[in-house]
C-alpha cells in the first residue's frame, strides 16, 4: 500500500506523534509520500519516504492521510476533487467532524486497513458555477452565497 500523508503543520500533537507513526508504517511495509510543506518543516529525518508537491499530487497512491481538522480535510478535498482518492481523516486537536478518528486510535485503524478490514464511504460534492469565471467552485459540504457580513441560510 502507498499513503501520501498531508497534515496541518501548525498543529503541535502531529509533530509530536509524526515520527512514530512513520518509523510504525516503515515497518509494515508501507509506501510513504508526505507533502512538501511537511517535508520542510520537519526537524529529523524522513527514512524511506518520498517528497510531493500538494499542487501535483501523485495518483499512485492508494490513500491519503490527512492529519489535522476540517479544514485540513476540506483543503485536502480541493486538492483531490477529480480523482477518487480515498482520504482518511485523523484528528489532532478540537472538534472533528470530518477527521472522526482520533490520533491516539490510527495505528489500530490502520493495522485494520491493512487487513482490509475497511469500507469506503462515498460523499457528495457540490459544484457551483458563477457567471464570467471559467473554473467552477467544489466543495464537500456546503457552499455559501454571501452578499455580507451576516450569510443566511437560503434555499435553493
Amino acid at each position: 500500500m502507498k499513503i501520501t500523508i498531508l497534515a496541518n503543520v501548525r498543529k503541535p500533537l502531529f509533530w509530536k506523534h509524526f515520527p512514530e507513526i512513520l518509523r510504525w508504517l516503515n515497518e509494515r511495509g508501507v509506501g510513504v509520500q508526505v507533502s512538501r510543506q511537511i517535508a520542510e518543516e520537519a526537524n529529523f529525518p524522513l527514512p524511506n519516504a518520498t517528497v510531493v508537491d500538494e499542487q501535483a499530487l501523485p495518483s499512485d497512491c492508494d490513500m491519503i492521510v490527512a492529519f489535522g481538522g476540517d479544514g485540513t480535510i476540506l483543503r485536502t478535498v480541493q486538492l483531490v476533487a477529480e480523482r477518487e482518492i480515498p482520504i482518511l481523516g485523523v484528528n489532532v486537536g478540537g472538534l472533528g467532524f470530518l477527521t472522526e478518528i482520533p490520533l491516539e486510535f490510527f495505528e489500530t485503524i490502520f493495522e485494520e486497513i491493512l487487513e482490509g478490514k475497511y469500507f469506503i464511504e462515498d460523499r457528495v460534492m457540490l459544484e457551483a458555477h458563477i457567471e464570467g469565471e471559467h473554473k467552477p467552485i467544489r466543495a464537500l459540504n456546503e457552499i455559501v452565497i454571501d452578499k455580507a457580513s451576516s450569510p443566511r441560510v437560503i434555499q435553493i
